[in-house]
């Protein structure tokens, strides 16, 4: 006995007695990028939106070694977040001050930098600043540079992408006033950040730079090259600070990390490299 050949019958139509649609299995759901990222010049942010993407510290050793000189020089980090901006900073500056509106570690202290454009008193210990060096919200960007010009007796670098060098509203709050004053200094490797903490592997598809307003640069250089650095300037102790969480193993196997500090000694950095 032969069976009747199936019918394809168009969406929308009934299908004829005694045929049967053929059964079309479901596609199997897309598995979506767990939030937050950041790509393609977009930072996705966690529901309380404070920005919490850490500056890896080699990207502020760079700003250091080749872009401006901080010796002898008071800086003021409104944005501190865990203070990985702020311990490459000591390495350079006389002194440097740590605030930012929420206190993420005992490093740095609780203070809006905003609110000085409302009058507020400056923290204790920042009445002169020479430098005003953050990663502040992309969004609130013009703010905290308008901010800080202010603040600061010498100059203003912000991290930020590249996207900042188009806009009207930056052209004409940044750019076109401070036309002779103003380097963007672009990573030509890329710098990965991430919400929430460090992650030596993490890759990115947003480029990023410094924006760098200096009152006394002696001549205009709109466009500035950092070479890549980070093999040079990347310390193994800069991703040991702070808990970290457990990775995927290639062979499948999940392995924990250290959480904390590693204890001193030669023993406790091998057994810590075996985890990348």
């Amino acid at each position: 006995m032969s069976t009747s050949p199936s019918i394809r019958v168009p969406r929308g139509v009934a299908a004829p007695a005694g045929s049967a649609r053929p059964s079309r299995k479901s596609a199997p759901a897309r598995k979506r990028a767990s939030l937050p990222y950041a790509v393609m010049a977009q930072r996705h942010l966690g529901h309380d939106g404070l920005d919490d993407f850490p500056t890896y510290p080699f990207a502020t050793r760079a700003l250091c070694e080749g872009v401006i000189d901080l010796a002898g020089m008071t800086v003021w980090e409104p944005t501190c977040n865990r203070g990985n901006m702020v311990r490459p900073l000591k390495e350079y500056a006389a002194r440097v001050i740590a605030t930012d509106i929420v206190q993420y570690t005992a490093l740095g202290s609780t203070f809006d930098f905003l609110s000085l454009e409302r009058g507020a008193a400056r923290p204790a210990g920042a009445e002169r600043v020479d430098w005003v060096i953050a990663n502040p919200p992309f969004r609130l960007l013009e703010e905290f540079i308008r901010v800080a010009l202010a603040v600061a007796e010498r100059g203003v670098a912000v991290v930020a992408r590249t996207q900042v060098l188009e806009g009207i509203g930056r052209y004409e709050a940044i750019y076109q006033p401070y036309q002779d004053n103003y380097t963007f200094a672009q990573f030509v490797e890329r710098v990965a950040m991430v919400e929430g903490r460090l992650d030596r592997l993490a890759s990115t598809a947003t480029a990023y730079g410094w924006l760098i307003l200096d009152k006394l640069q002696p001549r205009p250089r709109s466009l500035i090259h950092i070479p890549p650095c980070r093999h040079q300037l990347e310390y193994r102790t800069d991703y040991i600070r702070g808990p970290l969480r457990p990775r995927l193993q290639r062979n499948g196997v999940r392995k924990l990390a250290w959480r904390g500090r590693i204890r001193a000694g030669r023993k406790g950095f091998r057994a810590y490299r075996r985890w990348w």
